[in-house]
């Protein structure tokens, strides 16, 4: 009797965790260990346990499963979830819709599927609510002392607003014929279009029938991106409803070939410097040029051979916040080693490839400048084509630098 307690207690503390600490053991490891061990400390024979298997319930399951994924895939949660949103214009009937679709799914469907399904509609709406609503924004110090009557000033979400303008040609050669002006925010099949252009552009993919937007991410990087606005026919763009702060500002979806020349927001250079709207709005006026250039070539070892499968990074001298990855550009050589950057800014670069690294520190430019003297420098000119051997940096090199930075 003991071990069958000792057992269940130790197996539903783990799975109330979550995982065991220091081992890789989760909720469905716990669960067979623990079942397990009944077997092999005689709490249950080995005919028991066969018999405690409910095969018709694991049949159900599997069953459920197979619909629920065929259900994402088809995109049905998507459409419950755009036609729940684009319904419930105030938070009591948000709340009363989301109890009756869950009760109604969970009918059918297992618990976990209706959460995930439900859990970004409410969060999606809320940041929707949060960022349509006032906000406000004050610096607090904490030390060894509580922090009391802290004052916060709320006001209306900013406006950022602005032109673009493109060298040599009318603004409106870049807007494609039939492509949407704005987003509908309420509408998750709006929204999940924008982002999916989005990727696709950023994946090198043909360019989507979308016009180019400004994006607004906070320099708090966790905070993520907040707003955006499509640029108009007259050469404007508008992004409204933005909380208090400070923002990058880069152009999504740009035919391949053009970048921001210079983007001014007052005084401010905000290619090098965040656009702050921590006290109301502000301006940004854009200069978009066709003239970007390309930088390829290829990585050999010491050996002379062709490495493939690497890691290729070209950073610029210096960090350009207002354009997206900071201005990184990343790649993997191919079957012959060769690697190729479209669309590259003119400037002044480096240029590296890596033997082993871990991807998450190639968008970090602090990071990528410790190896400046070791990288090959590369200077792109309008419409310039270069080309020339990536620099490989050693795995030990590399451990070394990291070992720095702890």
């Amino acid at each position: 009797m003991i071990p069958a307690i000792l057992i269940f207690a130790a197996t539903y503390l783990v799975m109330a965790i979550g995982k065991l600490p220091f081992y890789r053991l989760d909720r469905a490891g716990a669960a067979l260990l623990g079942a397990c061990l009944m077997v092999a400390t005689g709490v249950l024979s080995l005919d028991e346990a066969w018999r405690a298997i409910d095969m018709e319930t694991i049949t159900l399951l599997l069953g459920m499963m197979i619909v629920v994924a065929n259900l994402r895939l088809s995109g049905f949660f998507r459409l419950v979830n755009g036609f729940v949103v684009t319904r419930a214009r105030h938070p009591l009937v948000l709340l009363v819709a989301v109890a009756l679709v869950s009760g109604v799914f969970s009918a059918f469907l297992v618990n976990d599927t209706v959460c995930l399904m439900l859990t970004p509609l409410v969060v999606r709406e809320w940041h929707a609510a949060a960022l349509r609503g006032p906000g406000g924004r004050t610096e607090v110090t904490v030390t060894n002392k509580d922090v009391d009557e802290v004052v916060l000033r709320l006001r209306p979400g900013s406006v950022l607003s602005g032109t673009m303008r493109l060298e040599g040609a009318d603004i409106k050669t870049l807007i494609p014929a039939g492509s949407p002006s704005k987003v509908d925010w309420s509408s998750v099949v709006e929204v999940e279009e924008h982002v999916r252009a989005i990727q696709m552009s950023l994946n090198g993919s043909p360019r989507p029938n979308a016009r180019p937007s400004v994006e607004l991410f906070n320099i708090v990087r966790a905070l993520g991106g907040t707003g955006m606005g499509y640029l108009q026919e007259d050469g404007t763009f508008r992004v409204e409803n933005t909380a208090p702060g400070r923002y990058w500002t880069p152009v999504m979806l740009l035919p391949e070939g053009f970048y921001v020349k210079s983007a001014r927001s007052g005084g401010v250079d905000a290619l090098i410097d965040p656009v702050d709207l921590t006290e109301g709005n502000a301006t940004l006026d854009l200069v978009l040029a066709n003239t970007a250039g390309e930088v390829s070539g290829m990585v050999r070892n010491e050996r002379g051979e062709a490495q493939t499968n690497l890691k290729v990074t070209l950073w610029p001298e210096v960090a350009t916040g207002g354009r997206m990855n900071d201005g990184i550009f990343s790649a993997v050589t191919d079957q012959s080693g060769s690697f190729r950057f479209r669309t590259v800014p003119p400037g002044n670069y480096h240029l590296a490839a890596w033997e082993s690294v871990d991807s998450g520190l190639l968008r970090s430019h602090a990071f990528l400048t410790l190896f400046n003297s070791r990288a090959a420098a590369v200077e792109v000119g309008e419409g310039a084509r270069n080309a020339g051997e990536a620099k490989l940096i050693p795995a030990g090199i590399v451990a070394v630098e990291v070992t720095k930075l702890r």
